[in-house]
C-alpha cells in the first residue's frame, strides 16, 4: 500500500500500474538502440586503434557521455518537435487515436519514443563503445589470439569468433546494471 495519489486521485499502484509498461518499453528500446549503436563502434575502435577513425569514435562517445540526457533531449526537442515538427512534442499516444485499430495505435506509439529512445539510447551507446573498447582491447593483446593469427585464421573470423566473445562477458555485467538506470532514468 503506498497512498492514495492527490495529483491523479486514485492508488499509487494503480498509477505506477499506468506507467510502467510505457516505461518499460522506453528502457528496453533504448538499451537495445544502445547495445547496436556502442558495440559495433566499440569493436571498430579497438580494432583501428590510434587511427583518425579511432580518435573520432572516442571524441563521439566522451561527447555523449558528458553531455545530460536531459539537455540532449530538449535540444532535440526543440529542434525537431517544435521547430521542424516531425516528432510529436509530448505523451505515448495520440489521444485521438483510442478507437482505432492496434496497428495504428501501435505505429503511433513507436513514433512517440522515437525521440526519447536516441536520447537515452545515445548516452548508453557511448558508455557500452567505452567498455567494448577497453574490453576488446584487452582480449585483443592476449596470446590465444596470436596463435589463432600464426594458424591462419582470417583477422574477421578471429575478431567475431574468438575476442568478441571473450570481451562480451564484462558487457554482459554492464548491460544489467545498465537496463536498471534506463528504467529509473525514463
Amino acid at each position: 500500500n503506498f497512498g492514495y495519489s492527490n495529483k491523479h486521485k486514485k492508488p499509487v499502484t494503480a498509477v505506477i500500474g499506468d506507467y510502467i509498461g510505457p516505461t518499460f518499453i522506453l528502457a528496453l528500446s533504448s538499451l537495445v538502440l544502445a547495445l547496436l549503436i556502442g558495440i559495433p563502434c566499440g569493436i571498430i575502435s579497438a580494432t583501428k586503434q590510434y587511427s583518425k577513425l579511432d580518435n573520432v569514435l572516442t571524441v563521439i562517445s566522451l561527447v555523449g557521455i558528458s553531455i545530460p540526457s536531459f539537455f540532449f533531449g530538449l535540444l532535440l526537442l526543440k529542434a525537431f518537435a517544435v521547430d521542424i515538427k516531425i516528432f510529436p512534442l509530448f505523451g505515448f499516444q495520440d489521444a485521438t487515436l483510442s478507437n482505432a485499430p492496434f496497428w495504428t495505435r501501435f505505429w503511433d506509439s513507436a513514433w512517440h519514443l522515437v525521440l526519447p529512445t536516441f536520447v537515452l539510447g545515445l548516452g548508453s551507446a557511448a558508455s557500452f563503445m567505452r567498455y567494448t573498447r577497453s574490453s576488446m582491447l584487452e582480449v585483443i593483446r592476449q596470446d590465444y589470439l596470436r596463435t589463432a593469427r600464426a594458424k591462419g585464421v582470417p583477422e574477421k573470423v578471429v575478431i567475431r569468433k574468438h575476442a568478441l566473445r571473450n570481451a562480451l562477458i564484462p558487457i554482459i555485467t554492464v548491460i544489467g546494471t545498465q537496463l536498471g538506470t534506463c528504467l529509473g532514468g525514463a
